[in-house]
């Protein structure tokens, strides 16, 4: 029984690095629906204004947008600050999103 439980853990000591990609977090914010384009326009302006935030897109559906945060480790910590701290935002989720590496 213990054999089996070092060979485990020697397995996975043994994995490459290089054959697990990196992953990189991404929060998929979803506003509320019955915001007017102004309303929409100020909660993005202050989603893009917090200092954790290094990027916001827009997805393909009308009230849906991806926010990249500077620091890939802190993603639910900025998740909770949107829905907690910034109005007319209904959900927000961290989705790991793994990094292909480049082909030289």
């Amino acid at each position: 029984m213990i054999n089996i439980l070092q060979t485990g853990s020697l397995q996975k000591l043994n994995r490459s690095k290089d054959m697990e990609p990196e992953y990189k977090n991404i929060i998929a914010v979803t506003l509320k629906k019955s915001l007017s384009e102004e309303q929409t326009q100020a909660t993005l302006r202050d989603i893009r204004h917090n200092p954790e935030v290094l990027d916001v897109t827009k997805k393909d559906d009308s009230n849906a947008y991806l926010v990249t945060p500077k620091f890939n480790h802190a993603a639910k910590n900025l998740a909770y600050k949107l829905i907690s701290k910034v109005d007319n935002v209904a959900r927000a989720s961290v989705i790991a999103v793994p990094e292909l590496p480049l082909r030289s």
